[in-house]
């Protein structure tokens, strides 16, 4: 197994906790998943009180976008003075396929916290 560091701070972390010990850093590591070998894995989602698990497989169409929001500053005429960029946004957009677990014989477990 590979050496882990923190892409914030550098410093050691593991790749079963989701948080960095020393700076609270939060990641999720995907380097695991051969997307070219496309087998499937478990994928454990919490939302609120539930959780969810289901056997995936990720689809190999990702992509990542890119989004910039410039701002131009305008005199009272309407020339534009200045301009600049207000933010910058980058999505990274994965799909999974629900595969059937042969060992339950389903699609996904939901469990409750009560």
């Amino acid at each position: 197994m590979s050496k882990l560091n923190c892409p914030s701070c550098g410093a050691p972390i593991s790749a079963e906790t989701n948080k960095c010990p020393y700076c609270d850093t939060s990641y999720f590591d995907l380097s695991a998943i051969d997307i070219d070998e496309n087998k499937p894995f478990y994928l454990k989602i919490r939302m609120g009180k539930q959780t969810i698990t289901q056997l995936v497989r990720i689809l190999p169409d990702i992509s990542i976008e890119y989004e910039s929001n410039p701002v131009d500053i305008k005199n009272y005429k309407g020339d534009t003075l200045c301009s600049f960029v207000a933010s910058n946004s980058m999505f990274t957009n994965l799909r999974f396929e629900a595969v059937v677990d042969p060992k339950e014989n389903r699609l996904c477990t939901v469990q409750y916290e009560g």
